[in-house]
């Protein structure tokens, strides 16, 4: 900690994210915080000539530096020359095997080497390129690839548990209700009124939306690719792999998963050992989802938006007006948007000869991102 500190003594603190990183380990030190803090900042903070971030300015005084999300190879290999200390990505398999050719082309090279050693590839909700996001199959996917650490969300039920979860809700594009009646964001479900033990009965959250480039089917629900998750909801008495799960029962999951691999079920799996080393060796980003005593949603989207209930109800109607049948293509590229303008109805089906296939070249990632809260 002296070290960090005397560093970031000798630094000027007019950049804003290091000026935010200073105070939250002086907080940290104060309250005896035993790891120094690190940023998870959105990617493109980090791209460009002149970035918002400066890295070697972060690294001289001691943290590290994780962006977020990070689901194309070339972003990835860039940032990862600039030696970022880890990724956050939705797509583990594209970083994982990122990581590896970089290994490759560090061979004989020590110092590189030992950077990627220390390097944190993380699964973003698990791995929400490759199973539906925040799920037990999630996670195995995660796991499956090596990554080094689970990021993950959490939020809390009505008997104090962790509930996993990116939203103060259970999200209509995630979740569906398990015994078939309708679930949309007119009668959303939000953890902090609901027991673990309703929220597993009553959702089911494997429903694909999710694409890391638009029109691709990556992700998948199919539960022959889950076997894991599937012995494990069994011994657990879930009613699906895909019910919402919470923080303690990743835990047993991923204790599970290691022993699936090392004696059990899964040890004839030619990746058996691997799998089993990186379930023992994971670690874990909890992202906390938590509203503060006394604000509600609508007072938290004022602060943020500088706008009131009324006036967010007319953007949502110039908005829905302005996007008209492209909404819902909109909100897959940006799930965060349905939040602001509700949601929008399928796309309907393009005649034959109007229907093109989109090139890999023409495919762009959304142009939007959310500061992680």
């Amino acid at each position: 900690m002296v070290t960090v500190a005397a560093g970031m003594a000798a630094e000027s603190t007019q950049n804003p994210f290091f000026e935010l990183m200073t105070k939250a380990a002086a907080h940290a030190r104060a309250h005896h915080g035993r790891y120094t803090p690190a940023l998870s900042p959105m990617q493109e903070s980090l791209l460009g000539e002149q970035p918002a971030i400066d890295l070697d300015q972060m690294h001289r005084a001691g943290f590290l530096v994780v962006p977020w999300t990070v689901d194309d190879v070339p972003t990835m290999r860039l940032l990862m020359a600039k030696h970022v200390d880890g990724i956050i990505s939705d797509r583990p398999d594209l970083l994982m095997a990122e990581v590896r050719a970089a290994r490759a082309r560090a061979k004989g090279n020590a110092a590189e080497l030992k950077y990627l050693d220390a390097f944190d590839a993380q699964g973003h909700r698990g791995g929400r390129g490759l199973r539906p996001e925040n799920t037990l199959p999630a996670f195995e996917a995660g796991l499956d690839e090596g990554i080094t650490s689970i990021e993950t969300d959490t939020g809390v039920t009505t008997d104090k548990q962790s509930l996993i979860w990116h939203d103060q809700f259970l999200n209509p594009q995630s979740c569906r209700h398990a015994d078939g009646t309708p679930y949309t964001m007119a009668n959303r479900q939000y953890t902090r009124d609901i027991s673990m033990a309703d929220a597993q009965r009553r959702f089911v959250c494997d429903k694909l939306h999710f694409h890391t480039t638009p029109g691709d089917n990556v992700q998948t629900n199919d539960l022959k690719l889950s076997p894991v998750a599937v012995a494990f909801a069994e011994k657990e008495k879930m009613p699906s792999p895909y019910a919402p799960t919470y923080a303690a029962q990743l835990f047993r999951f991923v204790d599970f998963y290691a022993e699936y691999y090392s004696a059990g079920a899964g040890k004839s799996n030619p990746h058996a050992k691997e799998r089993a080393r990186t379930a023992e060796r994971v670690h874990f980003n909890l992202e906390t989802k938590i509203v503060p005593e006394g604000w509600t949603e609508a007072k938290m989207q004022e602060l943020v938006t500088g706008k009131s209930e009324a006036e967010l109800r007319d953007w949502r109607g110039a908005l829905g007006e302005a996007l008209g049948a492209n909404g819902r293509l909109i909100v897959d590229l940006i799930p965060e948007l349905e939040l602001v303008i509700g949601p929008q109805p399928p796309i309907a089906d393009l005649p034959a000869q109007d229907a093109q296939p989109v090139s890999e070249s023409r495919r762009r990632k959304a142009p939007l991102r959310r500061a992680r809260s």
